[in-house]
């Protein structure tokens, strides 16, 4: 009786693969369940999303923008978004290889933040990793400039550090945060004047779906006020730093692929939330998605890689950068450029590897394997 039962279910689990309804099974016998949104298993899940979203944008960049961001030692500290995101350029850069720029990711010990950058950017190339945790963005910002002005930090270039939905709720005091965060980006410019602070916006949530949703955004509760929230500590932002140096998360999450803004009234003013076709949780980024703002990080850097950035250090505190006078680098960087690019390769020289076994791995995204969850 029970072989009859194991030939029934056989036969009855073969056709549900036949018919796609569950996956079969894998390697070794053991059957596994469908691949969901993050799996590596899903190869064509990033190309039906390179498709739908389209890479014109991206392909209008010059190409010596592109050679000189593939120059630039970038450092991303973030949390689970991020990692989407990562995901997300991944995608891109398999799809576009002339970009050619290398990712790699920082491992800590333990899942704590990596405490020292020594070693980490020996060559060009962008590396991410954890900061901080999530609920915690004090906490984010003080392991960001620890880890940018510590040792090995005076390689960087680049470097931004990004906020999770899960910092910001209808209860933060948003002007406080918004003010130790420009605190703390003045005393980076003061320990490290020759580093490149780019600026991300908060990401968002989508609005509240169904009948549900509806009585939570009449009750005044729901994901409304926090994307409030999210939506001023953002506007503060914009209104600081110049654009070109603002990687606009949330407004590439906000963004319908037809350019449409998506938004929620709250207290009769409308705030601009995460497309519900860019997520399958409402918060973090399903493949469409996660083309979609890494796009929007490409084009940020390309941006920050233009000649007239290039030339200016940026990040001044009324928000107009220290010289936005367009360079030709048609013959080469001007003289002071040159003077700096050789005390960095000096400086570079001087660092010693010191990051442990597996702490800067080639980034899984490079290889087509998802980036942790808290990656």
């Amino acid at each position: 009786m029970r072989s009859l039962h194991r030939v029934a279910f056989a036969s009855i689990a073969s056709s549900l693969v036949g018919i796609g309804l569950i996956a079969p099974p894998r390697s070794g016998g053991v059957e596994g369940a469908p691949p969901g949104p993050k799996s590596p298993e899903r190869p064509d899940a990033h190309a039906d999303a390179l498709s739908r979203v389209g890479l014109a944008e991206i392909d209008a960049v010059p190409a010596e923008r592109w050679a000189l961001l593939r120059e630039r030692r970038i450092y991303f500290a973030h949390q689970s978004v991020g990692g989407n995101m990562m995901r997300g350029l991944g995608a891109i850069l398999r799809e576009r290889p002339a970009i050619g720029i290398a990712t790699r990711r920082l491992v800590a010990p333990s899942r704590e933040t990596p405490t020292t950058a020594r070693g980490a950017f020996e060559s060009p190339g962008l590396v991410h990793g954890p900061a901080g945790s999530n609920g915690d963005p004090a906490a984010k910002f003080d392991s960001f400039e620890r880890f940018v002005t510590g040792a090995g930090g005076e390689a960087i270039d680049v470097a931004f550090v990004k906020l999770c939905y899960a910092d910001i709720s209808a209860s933060t005091d948003v002007d406080a945060l918004f003010a130790r965060y420009a605190a703390m980006v003045e005393r980076i410019r003061k320990a490290r004047p020759g580093l490149t602070v780019l600026h991300a916006t908060v990401p968002l949530k989508s609005a509240d779906q169904g009948a549900k949703g509806a009585v939570k955004r009449l009750a005044g509760g729901g994901t409304g006020p926090s994307n409030a929230a999210r939506g001023r500590y953002n506007l503060l932002l914009r209104a600081r730093y110049p654009k070109r140096e603002i990687v606009d998360i949330a407004r590439a999450e906000s963004r319908e692929l037809d350019g449409s803004e998506v938004t929620t009234t709250v207290s009769g003013v409308a705030w601009p939330v995460l497309c519900a076709g860019y997520t399958s949780d409402g918060g973090h980024l399903n493949e469409v998605g996660q083309v979609v703002v890494a796009r929007a990080l490409l084009l940020a850097l390309a941006e920050h890689a233009s000649p007239s950035a290039s030339g200016s250090r940026g990040n001044e505190p009324d928000g107009r950068g220290a010289d936005r006078r367009p360079r030709d680098f048609r013959e080469g960087p001007p003289a002071d450029l040159r003077e700096k690019r050789d005390e960095k390769r000096d400086v570079r020289r001087d660092v010693r590897r010191d990051v442990k076994p597996g702490g800067l791995q080639e980034d899984d995204a490079e290889r087509g394997a998802p980036v942790g969850s808290r990656a």
